[in-house]
């Protein structure tokens, strides 16, 4: 038998463990499943055979070796800043790896020795980015197939909470790893083209500088760009569009009140060491400001001091329970504010804009997908997540991949069997093309 080990049991990796779990034994296969904190797995997968769930405090990059040393294939669920440690101890030990966070410069240069070994290290296979991947590509190989030239590209997607379980002004509530909601958008320039212009945002202005996007079906979202947009054309293996930008969705109204928190210092994660521990929500928030809470909310609308008191700006009671990093001790105030209660359930939007001239006609095709949740355990992230890894392990093990290396999903050797099992468990886009 051969053995996977999956590392890291959080909120993402619910339906990958659950789908590896109940074909262990059709694919022949011992599953270590590694995490700091294996309490909510030991109901449902204590004490079944093949199954081994281990405990690791520490935390610590290097203790996950012997279990990656003994596995034919590794899932790193861990924090993105940890992959390339995992990848070095399974290039060491000859282990396969799949993650679903973008390819660092760090991970890339690995390529060569991980193609001398014969071994995948397959990045970018999860929601955004994965399977934004699989069905981008998709359609531009088959825009190109029949005649059709690219201008313009524009992808979208947003982890959100059901409109059903909408119930706090933010329109929000954490479906995923909630520190990289507080940080989303640091961590570098901004960049995307668009009608032939490339643009350049710092952190500071992301989020003030979000579109309101409407798509076909009348819905109507804040998006802001993400990352680096600009290399994609490369890696897409696209030359001279006009536009080309990825961005994240958010519920209309959200981008401008995170705008606010940016502005005033909040997400900042540089500085360590502030102390508030004891201290209430209302005097962590008045830190920051040069006016009294009151005349600060008043300066804003309605929508925006529903958000900011919601959060806490007038809460004189609650007290803070940690000290650190500014960004850190709002994580804390935010994450019992924005949590999936038992009876909620999430809900992931992906969307894509293809402009391309045929026949000396101009189109825009929409390719539009959206699903809910089943619970609060068994979120809509985890699956758009964890199902696209899943199914790569099980090509993997069936020797179906062929490309060695390190890359991401984007030859039609990985996307159509991948889009064709997805579609089975309602992962499937709907498109629509209109002259423009």
């Amino acid at each position: 038998m051969r053995q996977i080990a999956i590392l890291g049991a959080g909120k993402s990796s619910s339906h990958l463990i659950r789908h590896l779990v109940a074909e262990r034994l059709n694919l022949n296969l011992n599953l270590v499943i590694v995490d700091i904190d294996i309490t909510h797995l030991l109901a449902s997968y204590g004490a079944i055979e093949s199954v081994s769930l281990i405990e690791l405090k520490s935390g610590k990059v290097e203790d996950y070796e012997l279990y990656i040393a003994q596995s034919y294939l590794t899932i790193s669920m861990l924090p993105a800043s940890m992959h390339i440690q995992v990848a070095d101890l399974c290039l060491k030990h000859s282990s396969h790896l799949i993650t679903p966070s973008y390819i660092s410069p760090e991970m890339l240069a690995l390529n060569k020795q991980v193609q001398s070994k014969n071994l995948i290290f397959l990045n970018e296979l999860g929601f955004d980015p994965g399977i934004d991947h699989l069905t981008t590509m998709k359609i531009y190989d088959e825009l190109v197939e029949e005649g059709g030239q690219l201008l313009a590209y524009k992808s979208y997607a947003g982890g959100l909470v059901a409109p059903r379980n909408d119930d706090n002004p933010w329109h929000y509530k954490f479906s995923w790893n909630p520190r990289n909601v507080i940080l989303a958008g640091q961590g570098g320039e901004i960049k995307y083209k668009e009608n032939g212009e490339i643009h350049t945002l710092d952190y500071q202005s992301l989020f003030s500088q979000s579109e309101t996007l409407q798509i076909s079906n009348g819905q109507i979202f804040d998006a802001y760009a993400n990352r680096d947009s600009l290399k994609y054309e490369a890696l897409y293996g696209w030359k001279g569009i006009e536009t080309i930008l990825r961005g994240t969705l958010r519920i209309n109204g959200f981008c401008e009140a995170w705008a606010i928190l940016v502005k005033l210092g909040l997400t900042d994660d540089t500085i360590k060491d502030r102390k508030f521990k004891g201290k209430t929500y209302t005097e962590f928030y008045a830190s920051f400001l040069e006016v009294s809470i009151h005349k600060y909310l008043e300066s804003y609308e309605k929508t925006i001091r529903e958000k900011l008191i919601f959060i806490g700006f007038e809460d004189h009671e609650s007290l803070i329970e940690r000290d650190g990093s500014a960004a850190e001790i709002l994580q804390s105030i935010l994450v019992p504010k924005w949590k999936l209660n038992p009876e909620d359930t999430d809900w992931v939007v992906m969307v894509h804009f293809f402009e391309y001239l045929k026949e000396g006609k101009r189109y825009k095709l929409e390719s539009f997908f959206s699903l809910e949740g089943e619970s609060s355990t068994y979120t809509a992230m985890s699956k758009t997540v964890g199902m696209p890894i899943a199914y790569a392990v099980e090509m993997i093990l069936a020797n179906q991949i062929k490309q060695r290396g390190v890359f991401m999903p984007r030859s039609s050797e990985i996307y159509l069997p991948l889009l064709k099992k997805l579609e089975g468990i309602g992962i499937e886009f709907k498109e629509t093309i209109k002259e423009i």
